[in-house]
């Protein structure tokens, strides 16, 4: 699992904006830790990459 900043820098061009567009669509399986606005995203990091190696989710 990564955070929304780990996931944009492990793939090139990636923006953190990106990665939230992606959470929020449902197309990056993710978990949100802690409670309400302060809790972290984390993204699932083998589904990130499927996503853009074009296996969708």
């Amino acid at each position: 699992m990564l955070t929304i900043k780990e996931s944009a820098a492990l793939i090139s061009g990636l923006s953190e904006h990106t990665v939230r567009q992606l959470v929020k669509q449902g197309k990056a399986k993710s978990v949100r830790t802690g409670a309400g606005r302060n809790g972290k995203i984390l993204v699932n990091k083998a589904d990130l990459i499927a996503y853009f190696n074009g296996k969708g989710v």
